[in-house]
């Protein structure tokens, strides 16, 4: 079974169990990915403490059946990416959180709206629950510090490498 999708690494402890809420059965979908967020930003964080500590001397499959190994630090990165990119236009313009409406992509007033919903849709990303969330979606920010810092490191260490000492 496939845990990572384009935009996250989806839960898992529900599957093929059936729910219920208020004694009537309802998707997977609908109730698991209310933990979509925190439980993706924790991962990350645990990656990037056991990167501290592991440095390239842990290597993984990143995806798994690959064959491409990389260390703890890029698997976090990676994850990282996929939770930023719900919020970024894709090549239509369309944010992956908005999903269907039409208005946050077509009119000028709402074109640069970024909501940040209750929870999301494990496969789709499309926001699901109220739209003024801001509790662990409001960790997308700092995902996008970390990205940015991680891609200032490795520039600066390139930089490091080519000039002679």
């Amino acid at each position: 079974m496939n845990f990572f999708n384009p935009f996250a690494v989806k839960d898992f402890s529900q599957v093929n169990r059936p729910l219920f809420f208020s004694g009537t059965p309802v998707g997977y979908q609908e109730m698991s990915n209310q933990k979509l967020m925190p439980m993706n930003y924790l991962l990350v964080s645990a990656l990037n403490t056991y990167a501290g500590y592991y440095k390239n001397d842990l290597q993984v499959e990143l995806p798994t059946g690959s064959g491409n190994i990389t260390d703890l630090q890029t698997v976090a990165q990676e994850i990282s990416k996929r939770l930023v990119s719900s919020f970024q236009k894709d090549e239509m313009g369309q944010r992956p959180v908005n999903d269907y409406f039409t208005i946050y992509r077509d009119d000028p007033n709402f074109k640069d709206l970024v909501l940040f919903y209750e929870y999301f849709h494990g496969d789709t990303a499309r926001g699901v629950g109220a739209s003024h969330q801001t509790g662990w979606t409001g960790v997308v920010a700092e995902l996008i510090n970390r990205i940015s810092q991680t891609k200032k490191e490795k520039k600066q260490s390139l930089i490091e490498e080519t000039v002679p000492a």
